[in-house]
C-alpha cells in the first residue's frame, strides 16, 4: 500500500490498538478510490508508475509517490471512517460517489487533460 497503517492511524490520531481491521479495510478503499480517479487506461507509462507505487517500487525517483497523492489517500481514508454510510449528515457532493472538492484539488495535475 501507498500510505501505511501507521501514517493512516497518526493522520486520525488513534492508538495502535484501535480499529485495526476496519482502518486497514478503508485505507485500502481509499487508495482504490484515489487511484482509480487519477487513472489513465490509454497511458501505459502512467499505469507503470501507479503499479510501482503500490508494489513499493523505490528504484528511481519516478517511482516516489507525490505527497498530494498520498495526501489525497489519508483525506479519503479519514472520510471514509468518518462518514460510514450510516449518517444522514454525510458530506455533500456535486454527484453520488463524487470526491470531495479538496481531494479533486490535490489531485487535479495528475488526472489526464481529456477527463477534466
Amino acid at each position: 500500500m501507498i500510505v501505511t497503517l501507521a501514517q493512516a492511524r497518526a493522520h486520525l490520531r488513534l492508538s495502535a490498538a484501535e480499529g485495526a481491521t476496519d482502518l486497514v479495510d478503508k485505507l485500502a478503499a481509499a487508495e482504490a478510490v484515489v487511484l482509480d480517479y487519477i487513472r489513465r487506461p490509454d497511458d501505459a507509462d502512467w499505469t507503470a508508475r501507479i503499479e510501482d507505487w503500490v508494489a513499493g517500487a523505490t528504484v528511481s525517483p519516478a517511482a516516489e509517490v507525490p505527497l498530494q497523492i498520498k495526501a489525497a489517500i489519508l483525506m479519503q481514508m479519514a472520510e471514509l471512517w468518518a462518514f460510514r454510510g450510516d449518517d444522514l449528515d454525510g458530506p455533500k457532493r456535486e454527484a453520488p460517489g463524487d470526491l470531495s472538492p479538496t481531494i479533486k484539488a490535490l489531485l487535479y495535475k495528475f488526472r489526464d487533460p481529456a477527463l477534466r
